[in-house]
């Protein structure tokens, strides 16, 4: 049996979590593992709407009109898609099981993942999961190729494909859907952080104001001039390749100097490059450290470790901290040795940065670490002009 990467693979069920896993089975394997839907979504380059226009069911070819970009922006206005080099497995699949699944008029979800040669894809029509991908490097007229019905996937979403949309245009649009008044939160994810998302959109209130946590749908920020908060999520600006440019850091300041606030998670810091800071106005390096628990609080600090939570600083779970910072920056806590930064506070024109050096990458780190998230959230909000 041929051998594929791991990599190829989660990319078929769009949750590429890391370059530098391998080893893999069959590529068209059923997705066993019982992936959330948050992790779908994140892993995924685009998530696009469709409607069913055209089944052939003689030559198992199916045309489908792109109706909505949900997440990214496609290059496809239609996918066609080939059934008829789909798998047999049993009574598990088959090019003619899901061709009954199709009628003219259906909607149908794509979720697709880009790669350097081909786009992998999963897809929702008619309550059913299937996997497709183009056979080459993505072209707008190509043909893509069914693979096979996902017979797991119903763990991560089962129902309706109708349903399905309503619930990701809440979860990848909810500030449409926000109660006038509410403190809009605009995250910029990175691969680390995907738990920390989960995590800030649990709260649904805080300091007496409805809040809505929304991620951004590209590097550029474009509904940045909506919202009152801008989180960087853990490690989303500190990637080899730095996700901002110059005009979107512009933004970002210009976002703070009229009364936003950027509330700046972890950061990474090796010894051959340095987390870049060109969205912050003043100096601050970033330095690798070991992660450690336990930071020292100022009495800048306030009621940062109090309200509404009373934490105790020694259990804050940090990595990489911030050294030298400009003398426009106020220290609110320094790590355990009392030297580098663990969170300052910088005001620029109206608004404010809060930069940390939390570690929120997985699921254990932030069940250490919520309460002091709640507490910058309530600081940053009662900040708010």
């Amino acid at each position: 049996m041929k051998k594929t990467s791991t990599y190829r693979t989660i990319l078929y069920c769009f949750l590429t979590l890391l370059l530098s896993i391998f080893v893999l089975p069959n590529v068209n394997a059923f997705v066993e593992r019982r992936y959330a839907l948050q992790e779908v979504i994140s892993e995924s380059t685009n998530i696009i709407f469709g409607t069913v226009t055209s089944v052939d069911s003689k030559r198992m070819r199916v045309i489908v009109k792109v109706t909505d970009n949900i997440k990214g922006k496609s290059i496809f206005k239609e996918i066609k898609i080939n059934i008829a080099v789909g798998q047999y497995v049993g009574r598990l699949t088959s090019p003619k099981m899901f061709a009954k699944k199709l009628k003219v008029g259906l909607p149908i979800i794509v979720f697709y993942q880009k790669t350097m040669g081909s786009v992998d894809a999963l897809g929702h029509v008619n309550g059913t999961w299937f996997q497709m991908r183009t056979p080459g490097r993505p072209k707008p007229k190509m043909w893509w190729n069914f693979t096979h019905i996902e017979v797991y996937m119903h763990r991560t979403y089962k129902g309706s494909t109708e349903d399905f949309q309503k619930l990701l245009l809440k979860m990848l649009k909810p500030f449409d859907f926000a109660k006038p008044g509410s403190i809009k939160i605009l995250v910029l994810m990175g691969n680390r952080s995907v738990a920390e998302f989960a995590a800030l959109s649990k709260w649904d209130k805080i300091a007496n104001k409805p809040l809505v946590c929304q991620p951004a749908q590209s590097l550029e920020l474009p509904n940045l001039d909506k919202v009152q908060i801008l989180w960087l999520g853990y490690r989303a600006v500190s990637r080899r390749k730095y996700p901002l440019d110059a005009s979107t850091e512009e933004r970002i300041k210009n976002f703070v100097r009229k009364g936003g606030i950027v509330i700046v998670s972890g950061q990474d810091t090796d010894p051959k490059w340095q987390c870049a800071t060109g969205f912050l106005p003043e100096p601050i390096i970033g330095v690798e450290k070991v992660a450690v628990n336990g930071i020292q609080p100022n009495k800048a600090a306030g009621n940062l470790f109090k309200t509404p939570n009373r934490i105790s600083a020694e259990q804050i779970r940090v990595d990489d901290m911030w050294t030298q910072p400009s003398p426009k920056y106020n220290i609110l806590a320094t790590g355990g040795d009392g030297q580098d930064v663990a969170i300052a506070t910088l005001k620029y024109g109206k608004g404010m940065y809060i930069v940390t050096a939390l570690m929120n990458g997985q699921n254990a780190h932030l069940k250490v670490n919520k309460p002091i998230l709640e507490n910058l959230l309530y600081f940053a909000i009662r900040a708010l002009r």
